[in-house]
């Protein structure tokens, strides 16, 4: 099966405040390596995908200074939003524009920008054991770090049982998620749990993210649904940025407290796997 690599470009970047601004988001800010967040990130992709199986989501004012970034990217790898939305509308509309054009059945990595992996040797291991986890047991995984200290301004992964035989790739079941705990929460849970860092990482088939916004996300399959109903006619773009521009993705996630993948998927989908990615 193939393997897409997804870049989620179409935040602001709000954390990094003042640094990042409306004209000029994380996307494009500098990284301890020198290059922009975006670049590093395309990158550190290119060991393990060619650069047709890259692909980058954003957002209609932010296309032209990210395709000035990474020109290596072929224009019709681009899924350009009218608008920005949470990561679960991005995703869908991402996943079914993939699996349409170009890809019918894939295993998709998602990887957002704002990370500074000096290790690459290491991710691009993490990345091939989450793909091969992904095709053998045909389950979602994500990628964790193991902590090297508390820290309360990261999500956590509690992760349970080794997987039986893969011992030597570090394969968890993932229990819970924890976003942004406080030090009260991570000593008791270390006496109960693995606990690593989570990434924001995802690999998923492409089935498998469609079905799972299907039964956990009605609203959002609705959207998505009219969108694929408009493929291969005139008004696709009226369609995608009228359900976009429509209360209809919006309302269904400002009631969570973060609008994030894991809340809508990875904790609502049964037998969930994790891999962990680095010591």
């Amino acid at each position: 099966m193939k393997n897409i690599a997804l870049i989620l470009a179409g935040g602001r970047g709000k954390r990094f405040w003042p640094h990042s601004r409306f004209h000029k988001p994380k996307q494009l800010l500098q990284s301890p390596s020198g290059n922009s967040m975006l670049r590093d990130t395309f990158e550190r992709l290119l060991p393990s995908f060619d650069t047709n199986d890259i692909y980058i989501a954003t957002i209609e004012d932010l296309f032209q200074p990210i395709r000035e970034m990474v020109p290596e990217i072929d224009m019709l790898n681009y899924i350009v939003e009218p608008t920005g939305k949470d990561t679960a509308a991005s995703i869908a509309l991402s996943t079914l524009l993939i699996s349409h054009y170009r890809h019918h059945e894939t295993n998709i990595a998602i990887f957002p920008i704002d990370h500074f992996i000096p290790e690459k040797e290491k991710f691009t291991l993490a990345l091939n054991n989450a793909f091969q986890a992904v095709q053998e047991y045909k389950k979602p995984v994500i990628i964790g770090i193991k902590p090297k200290q508390n820290e309360t301004r990261y999500g956590y992964i509690c992760a349970g049982k080794k997987i039986e035989g893969k011992d030597d790739k570090n394969i968890y079941q993932v229990e819970k998620f924890k976003e942004k705990p406080d030090i009260e929460w991570i000593e008791e849970n270390k006496k109960k749990h693995q606990l690593f860092w989570n990434t924001g990482i995802y690999v998923f088939s492409s089935k498998t993210i469609l079905k799972l916004i299907k039964d956990w996300a009605p609203q959002l399959d609705q959207a998505i649904q009219q969108i694929a109903d408009s493929i291969g006619t005139l008004e696709k773009g009226e369609v995608i940025k009228k359900q976009f521009n429509d209360r209809i993705i919006f309302f269904e996630y400002s009631s969570l407290k973060i609008n994030d993948l894991k809340l809508v998927l990875m904790d609502n989908s049964a037998g969930r796997y994790r891999v962990q990615g680095y010591h």
